[in-house]
């Protein structure tokens, strides 16, 4: 059964319960769980109807691209699984479970979250190269850290040029907690395609 969600058809598996329905939910996906049968989402199908639960499954909109789905998509898209979802299960409360980078539209009864960071990626890796700096002894170069962050950030919202994140990078690498962001030596694939794709 498919979904369809601005004129893009996503396959879809809807798992009803044998017996009473109690209410129905439908997985989200993280940034690298794509499609209906990972891992996570095959237990939810078989665990909850069982409780009562209807599971419907969808594949993930393709990205032309190969990059991120934009978080307007993947909320139109959750919108129109709940939509069908509704179509089965009447008045019952649809719900919506998310994993890691897993978003979720306004009209939902209740969420279901696994290791949700609950601020953007941006946020989220500023806080977390932070604590690496701190834990790693560099405490007095946050400032240092901050302003590689800003390079990339501008460069993201294609607001500065690769060459000018060149220089942003090439700044960074000198410094000694370089190894602690975790980039490749080369970064090929940050300047390789255009900000913000």
């Amino acid at each position: 059964m498919p979904i369809t969600a601005q004129e893009t058809e996503l396959p879809a598996t809807l798992t009803l319960p044998d017996g009473p329905l109690r209410g129905g939910i439908v997985p989200l996906h993280g940034s690298h769980a794509s499609t209906r049968d990972f891992l996570l989402h095959r237990h939810l199908a078989q665990a909850l109807p069982a409780r009562g639960i209807a599971v419907l499954r969808y594949d993930r909109r393709p990205s032309p691209s190969g990059r991120s789905i934009p978080f307007s998509e993947q909320a139109a898209d959750a919108r129109a699984a709940m939509s069908v979802l509704r179509q089965h299960v009447g008045d019952a409360p649809i719900g919506l479970w998310a994993y890691s980078q897993g978003g979720w539209p306004a009209e939902v009864a209740f969420l279901a979250l696994v290791s949700p960071v609950g601020v953007s990626p941006g946020a989220q890796m500023r806080y977390g190269l932070a604590r690496q700096l701190c834990v790693n002894g560099f405490a007095d170069r946050l400032d240092d850290l901050s302003r590689f962050q800003d390079g990339l950030e501008v460069y993201v919202r294609r607001q500065s040029s690769a060459d000018v994140l060149r220089e942003v990078f090439a700044e960074a690498m000198c410094q000694p907690w370089w190894p602690l962001l975790g980039y490749s030596a080369d970064n090929t694939d940050l300047f390789s395609g255009p900000p913000g794709a």
